[in-house]
């Protein structure tokens, strides 16, 4: 059996199917054809309003009826009819979505889902929609007082057989419909030549001319069609009958036994069951999400037996911002080798805010040996700043060569370095000028050119010595000519002699006196072993800065000195 739930807003004749909140439109129900259906038609008092269906405006309903039909012609047969007997009304409440809703519900039972009149109509196509459907009904004297018609109904097709499809007969009426048509006032109209009309009531019959020889008749619940005028024979005033209905049993053939008498009638009613429907299956396909604003909607892509159900359901509207939740934790905790061919388990230690996952992972299988495999570098690139670094394998998975794509960097900021230079580490004798008795030096670093610092602007840098000190002089030299020697020396004159560089750290002294004898200090072996490591001071008044000596004599160039005298003092 299909159990089919539908909402529709009931305020107006023609209904509008709507969600379960009453909120938003919503597409009307699809059967599968040849499958019992009962339709659960939920009912709203208004478009937009929640509240449901009052039952005291139907309170004065004594009898249902229910047919579904493609067209609005009266003349042509209806495809299906609902169960009339069994229609039942009743107020419901249930949970939705987590909330209470109340709601008027009509259960309509619909056995024959295989007339011959809807696989007429449905023919071989997979599905239809328009197909009506309206619910009538009707007080204790068979005046319509209720009517309430939904449209646009889907009939999914079979792909199997669903039995021979029974007709509806043109004779056939629904236990209601019977009722009504019993229950149901007359029209009457009288006429002497059957041309004019006069219309008359029951209650003014007596009082009618007795010279009319035709009348005709209509139901009043049927419309404007007159029967054909029937001759009226005048005779003696007979009882006023009556007709009641009796029991409406199930049986196998249709009969209807009167067992009252010809004045007061008592009619009871067989009628049949129609045939059992082929069980079916209903399960969910796909779900798809709609833009938001439009209409739900539910497709049957299986068959009118086993149905498999597609649903589209738009998208909702954005909801407030929810109250700032606690920050959660993920922590790392115990990583354990399971079983080979075990399933991988995970368990939080912790809670569910603050967790602490352990996770539990099956050894591998011992794969086969591979082939050796290569990495080699390819070319590198120089991306565009702010794009992404990458790497390209342009060889082959075991002989990789990767090629990279580096981006280049943001520019970086510019920086200016300035420098000062004072006497000792504390910056006494500040200066932005270097000079030879400054051997100290700070230096500055500043994001724009400046040439306004002064000795605040340099405080809190370090002053580092930059600068030996000057070197001492010579204790003690001894001096030998081969025939002279003087031990200890404090200053050794070169009277007519100039010193230039040699070779190997070597001083050579040439005298330009005639006699002087060439060549006797050039060995300088006694100087080598008795000299100090230092800077030698000036020589004669005109003299320059000396030369640098080494343990092993002289190994700076030969300092400035003028051709009358160079001296090295202790």
């Amino acid at each position: 059996m299909q159990d089919v739930i539908f909402y529709v807003a009931a305020g107006e004749t023609l209904g509008v199917v709507r969600d379960y909140a009453n909120a938003k439109g919503a597409q009307p129900p699809t059967f599968v054809r040849g499958v019992e259906v009962r339709l659960r038609m939920r009912l709203f008092a208004g478009r937009d309003d929640p509240a449901p269906y009052p039952l005291e405006k139907l309170a004065a309903v004594a009898r249902w009826q229910w047919a579904m039909d493609s067209d609005f012609n009266e003349s042509t047969s209806v495809k299906l009819v609902g169960n009339s007997r069994n229609i039942q009304v009743s107020a419901i409440s249930e949970t939705v979505e987590g909330a209470e809703c109340e709601f008027t519900e009509i259960s309509i039972p619909m056995p024959d889902m295989n007339t011959a009149e809807l696989l007429e109509w449905l023919g071989t196509e997979r599905s239809k929609s328009g197909l009506h459907g309206e619910l009538v009904g009707f007080d204790e004297t068979g005046r319509q007082v209720f009517v309430l018609q939904i449209e646009n109904f889907t009939v999914r097709n079979r792909i199997t057989g669903a039995g021979n499809p029974t007709a509806i007969a043109p004779e056939y009426m629904t236990v209601p419909q019977i009722e009504a048509l019993f229950t149901a006032s007359m029209d009457v109209q009288l006429s002497e030549d059957g041309e004019e009309w006069t219309t008359v009531t029951p209650e003014g019959g007596a009082e009618a001319p007795q010279n009319y020889r035709w009348y005709r008749f209509r139901n009043s619940a049927v419309g404007d069609k007159w029967s054909a005028p029937v001759p009226l024979l005048v005779g003696p005033r007979g009882f006023a009958g009556t007709i009641t209905i009796g029991e409406v049993t199930q049986e196998d053939t249709a009969r209807v036994e009167n067992t009252g008498d010809e004045h007061d009638a008592i009619l009871n009613f067989a009628l049949p069951k129609g045939d059992k429907g082929d069980a079916a299956t209903i399960r969910v396909g796909s779900v798809a999400t709609a833009p938001s604003g439009g209409q739900a909607s539910v497709s049957n892509s299986g068959t009118i037996h086993d149905a498999v159900l597609d649903f589209s359901v738009p998208k909702g509207d954005k909801g407030d911002k929810g109250d700032k939740g606690d920050a959660a934790t993920f922590t790392l905790g115990e990583v354990r080798t399971g079983q080979p061919g075990s399933n991988v388990e995970m368990t939080n230690t912790g809670t569910v805010h603050d967790a602490i996952l352990n996770f539990t992972i099956p050894r591998g299988d011992k794969g086969e040996k591979g082939d050796r495999a290569t990495v080699s570098v390819g070319g590198t690139t120089t991306g565009d700043p702010g794009s992404r670094a990458t790497v390209e394998n342009t060889g082959t998975e075991q002989n990789a060569v990767l090629s990279f794509t580096i981006p280049r960097g943001d520019r970086g900021e510019c920086t200016y370095l300035r420098t000062a230079w004072a006497w000792d580490s504390t910056g006494a004798g500040f200066s932005l000028e270097p000079s030879s008795d400054r051997k100290y030096r700070a230096e500055l670093l500043l994001t724009e050119p400046r040439d306004d610092l002064s000795e605040a602007d340099f405080a809190g840098c370090v002053w580092q010595k930059c600068n030996g000190d000057d070197g001492a002089n010579f204790d003690a030299v001894a001096v030998t000519d081969m025939e002279t020697s003087i031990p200890v020396a404090r200053r050794i004159v070169f009277r007519n002699a100039t010193v230039e560089a040699g070779d190997d750290g070597e001083a050579v002294v040439t005298f330009s006196k005639a006699g002087a004898p060439g060549g006797v200090f050039n060995n300088t072996a006694l100087l080598r072993r008795t000299l100090a490591t230092g800077r030698s001071g000036g020589g004669s008044p005109g003299g320059g800065a000396g030369v640098t000596i080494g343990q092993d004599g002289f190994t700076g160039g030969a300092a400035q000195s003028d051709t009358t005298q160079s001296t090295w003092e202790a």
